[in-house]
């Protein structure tokens, strides 16, 4: 779960976070082939939470994203690979500057 605020009402509105999957078949056009289904993960939160002083962060549930396909977002505030962060491995990123304590930061990547 995770909590944001309603752009319109200025509420707090509690939300599931979210899974999206998409399949996508190999093989020519005449049938045959295989479907592979690989599974967006949307606005999922780091195992760490931010504190002043970390900056590696864990995907949750050991998740293992596709090389290349985590996109980080820091206060709703898109980052920019390698100039923000950088994928350690399919599992973690490394922020090049220090979130702080109450940062918020969300994570969208692909897995396998």
């Amino acid at each position: 779960m995770r909590l944001r605020v309603d752009p319109l009402s200025g509420m707090p509105v509690l939300e599931p976070e979210k899974s999206v999957q998409v399949f996508s078949s190999s093989g020519g056009g005449g049938g045959g082939g295989t479907s592979t289904g690989q599974a967006w993960q949307i606005d999922r939160t780091p195992v760490e939470s931010p504190n002043g002083a970390r900056t590696l962060f864990t995907l949750p549930g050991s998740e293992v994203a596709i090389a290349g396909t985590i996109g980080v977002f820091l206060n709703g505030q898109t980052l920019t690979h390698t100039n923000d962060y950088t994928e350690t491995s399919t599992t973690t990123i490394t922020f090049i500057a220090i979130p702080i304590t109450g940062d918020i930061i969300r994570l969208n990547y692909r897995t396998a």
